[in-house]
């Protein structure tokens, strides 16, 4: 029931759509690591792995974990698309794999659905109160939630107090 969730990765390569993506990735980890079945790789362990070559198998051995989830994100008008696969590192075998098409405002929805698929893929157990937890909105304003994204990007990657005040 171990798990790296890889940097997801965003298709325009724009610097504030990659700061969205990256902090769309920081709240996934931060929904999957309130579930205790679960062993979760932290945020710093996987960040070396954005962008690398290495082969599915060599980053689950580097990582000491049976899967990896990979992930790739684009919005434009207020619409969102994830595609998501679960691996498994040692075949690096396709497990599940899924399209999210939604509007940015349900991007909770979005984690949530992914949350529960992975505990489900990963035959983990998820108690009612981190259900509970995984399905609270945090807001429907997207202008909101853009900016909180990026921000709590900047927060998780800045080490300084001009990056904070950024943030």
């Amino acid at each position: 029931k171990s798990i790296a969730v890889l940097p997801i990765a965003s298709i325009t390569k724009s610097q504030s759509d990659q700061e969205f993506v990256d902090g769309l990735h920081d709240h996934l980890l931060t929904q999957l690591a309130g579930i205790r079945d679960l062993t979760l790789i932290s945020r710093q362990s996987v960040l070396q792995y954005r962008d690398t070559q290495k082969r599915s198998k060599e980053i689950a051995e580097e990582l000491d974990v049976q899967m990896l989830m990979e992930a790739s994100v684009q919005h434009a008008a207020g619409r969102l698309r994830m595609q998501v696969q679960l691996i498994d590192g040692p075949s690096e075998a396709h497990l599940w794999a899924k399209t999210y098409d939604r509007q940015l405002t349900d991007i909770f929805a979005v984690q949530t659905d992914l949350a529960e698929s992975i505990t489900r893929e990963l035959a983990a157990t998820i108690t009612p109160a981190e259900k509970s937890a995984l399905e609270r909105p945090w807001t429907a304003n997207r202008e909101a939630l853009e900016l909180y994204m990026r921000g709590l990007n900047l927060w998780a990657v800045s080490f300084t107090e001009e990056g904070n005040i950024r943030a």
